[in-house]
């Protein structure tokens, strides 16, 4: 049983601060970070936000080139209104075969006919409404307020993906 001196220090009670530093390694990741895709291929014609910016919900990151989307609208709506078109001449046509007594196979055909017309008039006004969706959405606002935290894509170049990262508090649900 050997026994230890007791040994204490003692000072004069001083006011001040108290600093301490911790060192660590290791990501450092955000409570929320909020990945943002145009949701469409085209090129991006300006980015409005740098790298640590802080920005606020529905503030415009970047805008796209509308042009190649446009044209893609344009193009499906004349798919549709040709659609349309083929519709209405199939349905005249079986209006017309049943006003005069047609063959009920000739009735069963045009019928058949004017349900595929029908169904190709669904497919184009469906693409057609991708694409107006597609035109809306070329400018990229911020869903969520926050900051800036990467910007994967460069003003001329194509859009492929997500453009913007933000960290933050959410200040509400996204647009």
């Amino acid at each position: 049983n050997t026994k230890h001196p007791l040994s204490l220090q003692y000072q004069a009670v001083q006011q001040g601060d108290i600093a301490l530093t911790i060192s660590a390694t290791g990501p450092l990741q955000s409570a929320g970070t909020y990945n943002l895709s145009a949701g469409v291929t085209t090129t991006i014609n300006e980015i409005d936000v740098k790298v640590g910016q802080t920005v606020k919900k529905g503030q415009v990151l970047a805008r796209f080139d509308k042009t190649s989307l446009q044209e893609q609208v344009d193009v499906d709506q004349a798919n549709v209104d040709g659609a349309q078109a083929t519709v209405d001449a199939d349905q005249s046509n079986l209006d017309n075969d049943n006003a005069y007594g047609a063959a009920q196979a000739q009735i069963l055909a045009a019928q058949a006919q004017l349900s595929t017309a029908q169904a190709q008039l669904k497919s184009a006004q469906v693409q057609l409404s991708a694409a107006k969706r597609a035109l809306n959405n070329a400018t990229l606002t911020a869903s969520h307020s926050g900051v800036v935290t990467a910007i994967n894509g460069q003003v001329g170049g194509t859009l492929g993906g997500s453009v913007a990262a933000a960290s933050g508090a959410s200040a509400g649900s996204g647009s």
